[in-house]
């Protein structure tokens, strides 16, 4: 690696590491309250809580209007540039110009509740829709928040307000359920975990904000048009990619059952935990609005791929495997669809093997957010005619299939404007022997399920017997070489407390890659 892609490397793997662990921790709290809260309501409670929130969290995405990718974009270009006047003066103008369109739509949602439920086919949701309304405030401030900490590299702000969120659902919304509120306590225990994660994260930017001095001069007008003229493709992607999420859950109110939905909300759930790595690739925004050098820029996006490829891809398959052991441990037998449901469902996150998540990143990140609104509205154009016609013959399998054509197709078409304009490249042989040691890695897993050693102990040690014989297999079919091993003892090393546990893995990478490379040169 040159010296530029190593120091933004390990800025990226600091950041990363931050992100990680606090989302990580956030995950699992939030996990075990979800389970907590899908034992006391059961399957039918999940599906309308489900359904309540449907449409209050459209709307989170609905006000941002851009404002959250500009702030982060913006204020890790200003940092760089020293332009501190014009960075305080547009995080002022991000926060004072959302209060009020947050407070009106939130309005709306809770005067229209009695509509909003009809639309979803569940008159009896009303109630339930006017406490989800107030999350249009408060996941809003959160998120907008969080923008703000990402861009101005304050990764442990943005961890702490994940967890604290974590924890307020967690602790609120049992204990709301067990005092007789059912749903509706799950609900206000929501809303409430997001409000005391906003206000800490107001008051945490409120003191950063003070201390970078006197505001540029630069009119309202004009700091709004410059953040939505970059933020407002990405929205308008955002705003995509949420419709298709939610109609997911409007479509299968008319064609499924609600036990069906509470067993796909579970799968919602428990993919969502891939965020724990996903989310810390959230860092390579700003990272590569570092990056002018072109060369550079290839080369980063190569290695991202594969590195990103190296953990998402194993965990994935993991779960295909392991789904049945993973839904009846923590959620419990009642939930049986859903282990189906989960192993379909997790194919999309095989995409990151061609690119998926860096290439939105690579593209935003070089300004280029046309490219990701248009192959968001390829997205919606190849989902609206398949999910209503899959859905209605083969409910909520229909729903994924149609969810993973369209995802595909919104992939390819971004592969393809990135080749293009950016001459980027996918290692595809790294990618494709990284899956292929990802499968292979399954095969004493399976063998393991069928000695019946009951669901936890199942997973458990399952997990470690793939995970032993993914990382032997990797360096043995070449997926990752010594030039692999050193670059990611370079960054690794940057990580504290992380590098005495990962280093011994690395070492024994290494020596499997040397052994690989020593038997090639013999045979020649």
């Amino acid at each position: 690696m040159s010296s530029r892609i190593r120091e933004v490397a390990e800025d990226f793997a600091k950041g990363g590491l931050l992100l990680f662990s606090g989302n990580i921790l956030s995950t699992i709290i939030l996990a075990i309250g979800s389970i907590i809260v899908a034992r006391l309501i059961g399957p039918g409670g999940l599906g309308l809580y489900t359904l309540s929130l449907t449409i209050p969290s459209l709307f989170v995405w609905l006000v941002d209007l851009g404002i959250n990718p500009a702030v982060t974009h913006f204020s890790a270009r200003l940092r760089v540039e020293g332009s501190l006047g014009l960075l305080s003066r547009m995080l002022r103008v991000s926060y004072i110009n959302r209060v009020g369109l947050w407070l009106v739509v939130s309005a709306f949602s809770f005067l229209c509740s009695e509509y909003l439920a009809a639309l979803l086919n569940r008159p009896e949701a009303s109630m339930f829709i006017k406490i989800s309304s107030l999350v249009v405030i408060v996941q809003a401030f959160f998120n907008l928040n969080n923008a703000a900490f990402l861009g101005l590299d304050k990764i442990r702000g943005y961890s702490i307000l994940l967890i604290t969120q974590g924890v307020g659902k967690t602790l609120l919304s049992p204990l709301l359920i067990l005092v007789g509120l059912g749903v509706a306590g799950a609900l206000v225990g929501h809303v409430a975990s997001y409000l005391l994660a906003s206000l800490l994260g107001f008051l945490m930017l409120f003191n950063y904000v003070a201390a970078l001095g006197k505001p540029s001069q630069d009119s309202t007008t004009h700091t709004l048009k410059v953040m939505m003229r970059y933020g407002f493709p990405i929205y308008l992607s955002n705003v995509i990619s949420i419709i298709i999420g939610q109609l997911r859950t409007i479509i299968l109110a008319f064609f499924a059952s609600d036990a069906e939905i509470g067993n796909f909300s579970v799968v919602l759930t428990l993919s969502s935990m891939m965020n724990v790595l996903i989310l810390p690739l959230s860092v390579l925004f700003p990272a590569f609005s570092k990056l002018r050098d072109e060369y550079d820029l290839r080369t980063m996006f190569k290695l991202c791929v594969k590195y990103a490829s190296l953990l998402i891809v194993p965990a994935t398959i993991a779960v295909m495997v392991l789904s049945k052991e993973v839904v009846f441990t923590l959620y419990g037998r009642a939930f049986d669809l859903a282990p189906r449901f989960l192993t379909l469902y997790m194919i999309q996150f095989l995409y990151v093997a061609a690119g998926l998540i860096v290439l939105t990143y690579l593209l935003s990140g070089v300004g280029m957010t046309g490219i990701v609104f248009r192959s968001e509205l390829i997205n919606l154009v190849f989902f609206l005619p398949l999910v209503t016609l899959l859905t209605a013959l083969y409910k909520v399998e229909g729903m994924i299939v149609a969810t993973l054509v369209a995802y595909l197709a919104s992939l390819l078409y971004c592969l393809y404007a990135a080749v293009k304009n950016l001459r980027v490249g996918v290692d595809y042989k790294a990618s494709l022997f990284i899956l292929l040691a990802a499968l292979l890695a399954s095969l004493p897993a399976l063998w393991l399920l069928n000695l019946k050693l009951g669901s936890l102990l199942s997973l458990v040690f399952g997990a470690l017997l793939y995970f032993a014989t993914y990382i032997t297999l990797l360096p043995l079919f070449g997926a990752v070489v010594e030039n692999d091993v050193e670059n990611l003892r370079q960054i690794v090393s940057k990580l504290g407390l992380l590098w005495p546990i990962l280093n011994p893995v690395l070492r024994y990478v290494d020596r499997l890659a040397k052994y690989r490379l020593s038997g090639r040169v013999k045979s020649n």
